[in-house]
């Protein structure tokens, strides 16, 4: 009775389909990410995020992002072992034709665009052609997946056209109960069930090509649900979030219409036009090569560095992702650093660890009558004391892995403020300790993006140290 009431609450909020929230994890089941700070500040790609689970076994999870059209195809990336023997003598004689290139979605952070040049990334086509079963595996009752070869044939056979399928570079993966074990923390994902025309789009238009269903839901809009035109003919996805949103959780969805909110919408547009206009960076998790060498900078105990006010809204430099490989410097997200002015602890080479400490960080406390402030999280549980000079001290400290403070230095994430010490710096007040270190904003687009760097910030403390900054 319970859920026939919900069904038929749902029906008057979004008609043309029937969905409601559910504790069962299966094959087809919907994952929508939580709304909140939890992902704006940490992975923006999942926030306001919409999931199809197309494997769920023993062996693990496996689901694809719907809702993060790019600006990419398949002529920019490696996709060589659904290639025709043909294709690579067309490349190699530059006669392959526009038009043979198959739009691209992005599917995950796991084997896709976070993958080095030159790797080959996993892929996948999700269709509801009925008459292609025998040569698909299904997901749910009408909705399918094969592999890209056989929905080339077909599409040159005449079966269908490329428009009835969704290419998807990537995936989301969890191990063997993991995703489960996330649903039953929360915080993190809504689990759902719905009817297939809600979450791939409305068929009973004049667009009934299956890309242009789930383009139309996934294209971005105003304020008042006007389409908003792209030039880059990407969606930003908010709005399939939100009418699935409401299908599901249709008392909580007035409540999202908050600064907080649009906020994060923001963060999800900076996101997509940072990571899905182009083919990612050089080395994934790592920084575009510089001029000059690391081991040119000479970084000494007590120098004082100024961070950018405009590079760190997102939490890491554009162009990089979590690491599966490496060491990610970024696993906790560093707008930390935006508009940050630190001190080196230590003298900091290309292959040891760099330790800093913020001299702008937000105030946690006193010993005695000094003011505390907080410098890093590094020791912040032990209550670590950084006794100053100037009087009170700072508790805790940042660690960097080796490397990785020299790369942000030669990439201007951040710079040496010269001729200053932390004595000089400490006399003026928190809020002109960044401008006293040389920072400036030259632009209005600067003013802007700080601004959101400002929010983010905010949001950073509250969320990782437990401390509202004003």
């Amino acid at each position: 009775a319970d859920k026939q009431g919900r069904n038929s609450e749902v029906e008057s909020v979004v008609p043309q389909g029937w969905a409601y929230q559910t504790d069962l994890l299966e094959q087809g089941s919907l994952l929508l990410s939580v709304p909140g700070d939890y992902w704006s500040i940490r992975r923006q790609y999942f926030c306001k995020v919409v999931m199809l689970v197309i494997r769920h076994d023993e062996t693990g999870s496996l689901a694809l992002v719907l809702n993060r059209p790019t600006g990419l195809t398949t002529a920019d990336v490696n996709l060589q072992s659904s290639d025709w023997p043909q294709d690579e003598l067309l490349k190699w004689a530059g006669l392959a034709r526009p038009d043979d290139a198959w739009k691209i979605w992005f599917g995950g952070d796991c084997e896709g665009f976070e993958m080095p040049p030159g790797a080959e990334y996993r892929h996948f086509c999700l269709h509801t052609l009925e008459q292609l079963t025998d040569k698909s595996r299904q997901v749910i009752k009408g909705v399918f997946v094969m592999e890209l070869a056989q929905a080339r044939a077909s599409a040159q056979a005449g079966e269908a056209n490329k428009d009835d399928f969704m290419l998807f570079v990537g995936y989301t993966g969890w191990g063997p109960g993991q995703l489960q074990d996330e649903l039953s923390r929360g915080g993190a994902w809504i689990l759902g069930a719905a009817d297939k025309g809600l979450f791939l789009g409305d068929n009973s238009g004049e667009q009934n090509s299956l890309t242009a269903r789930i383009k139309g839901a996934c294209a971005t809009r105003s304020t008042d649900d006007t389409v908003v035109a792209d030039d880059g003919c990407i969606g930003d996805g908010i709005h399939h979030w939100n009418q699935l949103y409401k299908a599901l959780r249709p008392d909580e969805a007035d409540l999202l219409s908050t600064d907080d909110d649009l906020h994060n919408d923001e963060m999800i547009r900076r996101w997509v036009q940072a990571y899905l206009r182009q083919v990612g960076s050089d080395d994934a998790g790592a920084l575009p090569p510089a001029t000059i060498s690391p081991q040119q900078l000479e970084l000494r105990a007590g120098m004082i560095l100024r961070c950018s006010a405009t590079k760190w809204v997102l939490g890491r430099p554009d162009g990089t992702w979590p690491s599966r490989r490496n060491e990610d410097p970024w696993r906790l997200p560093g707008q930390y650093l935006h508009k940050a002015v630190v001190m080196l602890l230590e003298d900091s080479t290309h292959d040891r660890p760099s330790k800093f400490v913020l001299l702008n960080g937000p105030n946690i406390g006193k010993v005695g009558s000094d003011i505390v402030q907080f410098g890093g999280v590094v020791g912040l549980n032990e209550r670590k004391f950084l006794p100053l000079p100037s009087g009170g001290g700072m508790i805790g400290y940042f660690e960097f892995p080796a490397g990785v403070l020299q790369d942000l230095l030669l990439q201007d994430f951040l710079c040496v403020a010269k001729h200053l010490d932390c004595n000089a710096v400490m006399e003026v007040d928190v809020e002109r300790r960044w401008e006293l270190a040389g920072g400036t904003l030259n632009t209005m687009q600067d003013v802007a993006s700080a601004a959101q760097g400002d929010k983010q910030a905010r949001k950073w403390y509250r969320a990782i140290v437990g401390v509202d900054v004003e």
